[in-house]
């Protein structure tokens, strides 16, 4: 094998090598990307969910409230 070869072999294998890492790399920012997908759909069901215990709790203060207020208006009956 002379030198001329043997340099040839090394510049096709190294081609390989960065091919393959190329190939990595792009596979490696897909993932990154469908990561940050996910966390942005997270993070809005995360956001929804919080108003949505926010408008339950209002809620329930209302029923509270209102519940005292019919109770208060059942004591205030007089029967007889």
């Amino acid at each position: 094998v002379t030198g001329l070869e043997a340099a040839n072999h090394a510049i096709n294998q190294l081609h390989t090598m960065v091919t393959g890492i190329a190939c990595a790399a792009e596979q490696q920012t897909q993932v990154c990307e469908e990561i940050n997908r996910n966390i942005v759909s997270i993070e809005d069901s995360t956001r929804d969910t919080s108003q949505g215990t926010e408008q339950l709790s209002e809620a329930g203060s209302q029923m509270a409230a209102q519940a005292q207020q019919l109770q208060s208006m059942v004591h205030s009956f007089r029967i007889g």
